[in-house]
């Protein structure tokens, strides 16, 4: 006979431990929600009821073309409604607070699809109309859909339609130089985001700083990765060097400003070398700006101490690394000299680097 195993009760009990102490740790694993599999088996089956019904209406006819920005904006609106009306972990529901939060995200992803073939199908595929809509839509779900994953999604989304709305101009140095203000600003207001992230945290901005960070951060990589603006239409060539320039001047703002931070002089022989050390890499990397984007994601992530954006830094580095390399008309003796030559440069900078601040560690002792 195969007997049960013991109850949880009886464990404690053998062990010489009360059996009362079972009850707060059965309320602390089931405090978090429902476990991972489960979240994932009930999301799954959100996103397949959602996806058969829309396809079985599109299917059957019951949705005209002429009437998908309609029934976009009717699932957008659902979503934000699913989103802050649903049920939370906290009602002891967490199966049917699961399904509802996955139910809500598809509706919203579904309602940016509507949107874009129903607003393109009134303008004619005029790429303006259909990137200006869709930046109100993100806006809207930004602030209205109460989600870090839906927030991280708007912000990034929200700036890659803007590069969307160039693609109808037809001067292309304007676009040029359009995008690299986009790119730019992109840029920079995500720095000031994580450098002020204490004390938007603290304020009524908390619930939107982290997740729009974070998507900035990843539009910004992503945007300087020449061949990914292709996937928002065709292709938008970048000045590069208004985005050098400028990311380079971010890096060297916020080198100075850590530096204050960690009780250095801002203004030194140090500071100096690092000025020098972001000029060079700046000159030499000119034609790919987003090596310098991801050294300034590396200092954030440094800044904040916060690792998820510290990997994306490195992340982004390898790729912006990786398609400077491929990316230049020499033969692959040339690239590997190159690459050499600037780790080289790198190394000595830091030896420098490093003796200039132990000299002055020295002259402050004294």
């Amino acid at each position: 006979m195969i007997l049960p195993p013991p109850t949880l009760g009886d464990a404690l009990a053998a062990a010489g431990l009360p059996r009362e102490a079972g009850a707060g740790g059965a309320g602390a694993a089931n405090a978090g929600g429902s476990p991972w599999y489960v979240r994932l088996l009930v999301g799954g089956l959100a996103w397949a009821a959602a996806l058969s019904v829309t396809g079985f209406l599109a299917a059957t006819g019951m949705i005209d073309e002429d009437a998908f920005a309609y029934w976009g904006l009717a699932a957008a609106a659902a979503s934000i409604v699913l989103a802050r009306r649903g049920p939370s972990d906290a009602d002891a529901r967490g199966a049917v607070a699961d399904f509802v939060a996955q139910l809500a995200l598809v509706l919203s992803l579904l309602a940016r699809v509507l949107v874009v073939i129903g607003v393109g199908t009134w303008a004619d595929g005029n790429q303006a109309v259909v990137g200006g809509a869709m930046v109100v839509l993100e806006i809207v779900l930004f602030i209205a859909y109460p989600d870090f994953l839906q927030r991280f999604f708007a912000s990034g989304l929200a700036c890659c339609w803007l590069l969307v709305v160039l693609g109808e101009v037809d001067d292309v140095l304007f676009v040029a130089y359009a995008r690299d203000i986009v790119t730019l600003l992109a840029a920079f207001g995500g720095a000031w985001l994580w450098i002020d992230r204490p004390r938007l945290l603290a304020g009524r901005l908390a619930d939107y700083a982290s997740p729009a960070g974070y998507g900035l951060a990843v539009f910004v990589v992503g945007a300087l990765l020449q061949e990914t603006i292709a996937a928002f239409g065709r292709f938008l060539p970048g000045a590069r060097w208004p985005a050098t320039a400028g990311l380079a001047i971010g890096v060297v703002l916020l080198l100075v400003w850590v530096r204050g931070r960690l009780g250095r002089p801002r203004v030194d022989a140090g500071a100096g070398v690092l000025i020098v050390l972001v000029a060079a890499l700046a000159y030499a990397t000119r034609i790919e700006p987003g090596i310098l984007a991801a050294v300034g994601v590396l200092l954030l992530g440094f800044l904040a101490r916060d690792g998820l954006l510290y990997g994306l830094g490195v992340a982004a580095l390898g790729a912006t690394v990786w398609h400077f390399f491929y990316g230049m008309h020499e033969t692959m003796l040339v690239k590997s000299g190159i690459l050499v030559a600037g780790g080289l440069v790198l190394l000595g900078g830091r030896w420098v680097w490093l003796r200039l601040a132990g000299d002055a560690a020295v002259s402050d002792d004294r």
